[in-house]
């Protein structure tokens, strides 16, 4: 039997085995004074076992603990965590991204991106990384929330700290969500195009083209070359002052110091830059145009402010020739001439069916075509960008480019005025243009370019307006609008007497019209119109501009703000239309902007004489038609009536007669038809109300005084040519001028057949055409 020494001798010996040969050589290496012979001895015995127990003071060391490998389990968990972390980073930048607008230059300087693609970009990327965060959050709260309510109640310590745990989890998710949304809002409120909010300017001809739009934006206005048409955009402008500046913005005042704008002028203004996107001028001399801009604005306290916004000068270094000509093949060509400008520098030309190639020329000449051509013309050093860029297309063909325009009727909602912008063609050549709904049903045909319809519902409008010219060519323009229903106010607008009443109760609401009627106050008085608290029944918009339109007498009054006072001086009657304009409140939702109105009356007119009218019409709806009119229920307080006198909208005499009176209509169209009562004190009193009449089915037709023969004139004569017609439009299909009368004589020059077509306008501007097919012949045998 084996000693107790020797027993806690082989214990110890198989818990500690003897020190390897590199743990011995870092040893030796560590204590720095060693023997090599004692080296020698040390590696032998590392390459034999040590079966001998540690003894204290020996130089034997003990071996290390082996790490266990990493598990798949930890890698991952690895991974993931390194993941979040970088997701986490990265939506850091990107959050500083959005609150720093100046700093999307990032994406444009090193990846190329188009600045008007930042926005977009931004909420792509946005969306990836909060939607991984949150992705990741909600997992982990999930697990956390389940091991909480699952471990057993005996085991508080680790329930307490799993529902802590839970419990940071889900408050970081929340705040995760919420500061995803918020940095939405913050995105879809930022310009990152123009983050400074300055005053972007556009050559107009690149830009009404979609193709050369990327070429439009100008940024230097000292060295123009003419011709050249500016385009000003200012809302981005009037939005950064405003804010800036804690304003309202009113109105604004132009000076284009001689440049041609709209309707000729020179000098622009308007009420509400913000909306007013576009200002359009022409620069159309060599010169030094010195531009004045300033906005007029009110801060929080109602106080007038005047902002003088400084312009660069357009400077227009010289001019060039545009000519355009036909080869031999029958081509058009367009030549660019820049002779009268070549002592600036050298003219060099590049185009966009072959960019790296440059020319060296005083001119350029191209085919002219439906298909876009880009010139790029360099002028005043040997820069590579562009001094200007010119379009070459052929402009006939294009109606691409054209819109329509939409706008919503304050009196009927269903209604929509719509009307053409950017048509390119030569009005004078325009017959009609035509508007169709979706459901091909025309609803006007106007020479004017725009046409009022009032819709059966709301919802998505397909419209197709169809250019009709003298030649016979088509140019139909397609568009989509959504004709939006109003919102519904749940608190309306407060008008409150001068000590504080409100004026305006349920009770003087008037059904007919959801008119405010307000009698009891006198004159002189002020009140306050107070709209602060109008909110609509949707709660997912809010409040973001009112316009007050305040109409007494022949005086027009226009206000902005949520809260005015007003004096009404005079006995008379006080018109007060209140426009709400209210925009959708909900993030990462396609702006939505809604229009509503509050209307009131103040009516202070000496009520002493009641006029009644009551309006009776034949079966039929369709012109010609009787109407009888009935004014005898009519009443005076004071004195007898003494006089009916009737107008019935036709821009006729009034007519003096009978309470009970007969009126032929001959034209269609709603007809106003206004009663007066006069007593026998001589006072006054008015009431009008309207009829629908439909018009008839008319038949166009029209006879010739010979047959066509070449080189002969031929008398053409319409068979309607009554009152009802304003004009008689000839198209004769020759290319030849129209002519506009119910009688005409034309001559056909070349022998063929020709489609000759009148159009018959009429007083209430509706139309009916005949075309009638004549074989013109070089001489009757």
């Amino acid at each position: 039997m084996d000693s107790p020494e020797n027993n806690i001798g082989d214990t110890i010996s198989n818990q500690k085995k003897s020190p390897s040969l590199l743990d011995q050589i870092i040893e030796t290496s560590h204590n720095s004074v060693v023997a090599s012979n004692d080296i020698s001895s040390r590696i032998d015995s590392a390459l034999t076992p040590n079966t001998n127990p540690i003894v204290e003071g020996s130089n034997n060391l003990p071996l290390r603990k082996l790490r266990d490998p990493m598990t798949t389990a930890t890698v991952l968990k690895l991974i993931w965590s390194l993941l979040l972390v970088a997701i986490i980073f990265f939506g850091s930048f990107l959050a500083y991204i959005a609150f720093n607008p100046d700093q999307a230059a990032f994406f444009v300087n090193i990846f190329g991106i188009n600045p008007n693609d930042i926005q977009t970009l931004l909420k792509n990327l946005i969306n990836g990384s909060f939607g991984i965060t949150v992705l990741i959050f909600s997992i982990v709260w999930i697990v956390s929330l389940f091991r909480a309510i699952w471990i057993p109640r005996d085991q508080k310590r680790r329930r307490i700290i799993s529902w802590f745990t839970a419990g940071i989890f889900g408050i970081f998710l929340f705040l995760i969500i919420a500061f995803w949304a918020y940095l939405f809002g913050i995105i879809n409120a930022t310009d990152y195009a123009n983050p400074g909010g300055n005053v972007t300017i556009y050559d107009n001809d690149l830009y009404t083209n979609a193709i050369s739009r990327e070429y439009a934006q100008i940024g230097a206005t000292n060295n123009l070359i003419w011709p050249i048409t500016l385009r000003y955009d200012i809302s981005t402008n009037a939005k950064a002052i405003a804010k800036k500046n804690l304003l309202t913005i009113e109105s604004y005042e132009i000076n284009f110091d001689g440049a041609k704008c709209a309707n000729e002028k020179s000098v622009i203004t308007g009420s509400d830059p913000m909306t007013e996107q576009w200002l359009i001028c022409t620069f159309d001399r060599k010169d030094v145009y010195n531009l004045q801009w300033t906005y007029s604005g009110r801060d929080r306290l109602g106080e007038l402010h005047t902002i003088v916004i400084p312009l660069d000068t357009v400077e227009i270094k010289g001019l060039i020739e545009i000519s355009t000509n036909i080869n031999i093949k029958w081509e058009k060509l367009q030549t660019i001439n820049a002779s009268k400008i070549k002592n600036l520098w050298n003219p060099r030309w590049l185009s966009s069916t072959a960019w790296s190639i440059e020319k060296t020329s005083s001119s350029i000449t191209e085919v002219i075509s439906n298909i876009p051509l880009i010139i790029c013309f360099k002028i005043f050093d040997t820069k590579s960008d562009c001094d200007r860029f010119f379009l070459i297309m052929d402009t006939d063909t294009n109606s691409k480019e054209w819109s329509i325009i939409f706008e919503q009727d304050s009196t009927n909602t269903l209604g929509v005025i719509m009307s053409l912008t950017w048509i390119t063609i030569n009005k004078n050549e325009i017959v009609a243009i035509e508007w169709l709904s979706e459901e091909n049903t025309r609803m006007c045909q106007w020479i004017n370019e725009s046409c009022r319809h009032i819709f059966s519902r709301y919802g998505l409008k397909n419209v197709t307006a169809t250019v009709l010219l003298a030649n016979g060519k088509k140019y139909p323009i397609e568009w989509s609008y959504t004709l939006n229903e109003p919102l519904l106010l749940a608190k309306h607008v407060l008008v409150l007497d001068q000590d504080g009443k409100i004026l305006n109760t349920p009770d003087t609401i008037e059904p007919t019209t959801w008119a405010y009627i307000i009698k009891d106050i006198l004159a002189p008085t002020n009140i306050t119109l107070d709209a602060r608290d109008v909110v609509t029944e949707n709660p997912g918009y809010d409040s973001r501009d009112i316009i007050w339109k305040i109409s007494h007498g022949k005086i027009i009054e226009e206000k902005r703000w949520k809260r005015i006072d007003f004096s009404i001086l005079k006995t008379e009657r006080y018109t007060i239309e209140v426009t709400y304009i209210f925009e959708k409140n909900i993030v990462m939702s396609e702006a939505d902007i809604r229009t509503t109105y509050d209307t009131i009356i103040i009516d202070l007119e000496h009520r002493t004489l009641e006029p009644i009218l009551t309006i009776q019409k034949t079966a039929s709806d369709y012109v010609p038609v009787i109407v009888t009119v009935d004014a005898s229920s009519s009443r005076s307080k004071n004195s007898e009536i003494k006089k009916f006198i009737f107008d019935f909208g036709e821009w006729k005499p009034e007519t003096e007669w009978d309470a009970i009176q007969t009126y032929e209509y001959k034209t269609s169209g709603v007809k106003v038809i206004t009663l007066t009562i006069v007593d026998s004190n001589n006072e006054r009193a008015s009431i009008t109300d309207t009829v629908v009449l439909k018009d008839s089915p008319k038949i166009i037709s029209f006879t010739m005084s010979r047959a066509p023969v070449i080189s002969v004139p031929i008398d053409f004569i319409s068979d309607w040519s009554n009152q009802d017609v304003e004009e008689w439009i000839w198209n004769f299909g020759d290319n030849t001028p129209t002519s506009k009368w119910f009688e005409t004589t034309h001559t056909f020059n070349k022998p063929g057949e020709y489609n000759v077509t009148l159009t018959v306008v009429y007083i209430n501007w509706t139309q009916r055409s005949k075309t009638q097919s004549i074989q013109v012949v070089t001489s009757i045998e």
